[in-house]
């Protein structure tokens, strides 16, 4: 029928009624005419049941295969709702796992360091050490050459002028 015809069964405007038509998703198709035919549910006898307020009302047994399967998807989604909570729960805890772990490194990491700088700190400090004792063995080696230089004689002399 017509938009125009479903609006005079339905007591609805044919403006209400393409509304409703694309809500639902009626069947349409268009007439030889070029007018947009539509195929309205209703009773077997083909004509929709309305209450007095001119809205169709379901047939009780539509109802209730329709609440069933509502009731069955409320299931199905909150089982898949409680399996991502727990997933999602798992993934935090990894997480956290992870975090601590990653901090326990980062300690360890630092802790190296600091033994890697005190290490090196020791190093220069030896270093610096060692080139004193080199220079002050080279000054030993420099006043031994310069008295064996002198005669004992000499050397006798000097030590009882007290040079």
């Amino acid at each position: 029928m017509t938009y125009a015809q479903a609006g005079e069964r339905l007591g609805l405007t044919p403006e209400a009624v393409r509304k409703r038509a694309n809500r639902q998703r009626w069947r349409r198709m268009a007439g030889n005419d070029g007018k947009t035919l539509l195929l309205v549910p209703g009773q077997p006898d083909g004509r929709p049941t309305v209450h007095p307020g001119g809205r169709p009302t379901a047939r009780p047994s539509e109802g209730s295969e329709a609440l069933a399967l509502l009731q069955q998807a409320i299931t199905m989604l909150g089982e898949q709702l409680q399996a991502e909570r727990a997933r999602s729960d798992n993934e935090r805890t990894r997480a956290s796992g992870a975090e601590a772990l990653a901090a326990e490194e980062r300690e360890k990491r630092e802790s190296a360091e600091q033994r890697a700088a005190m290490a090196e700190a020791d190093r220069d400090q030896l270093l610096a050490s060692h080139n004193r004792a080199l220079l002050e063995v080279e000054a030993l080696r420099a006043a031994d050459r310069a008295r064996r230089g002198t005669g004992r004689l000499a050397r006798l002399r000097g030590a009882w002028r007290g040079e």
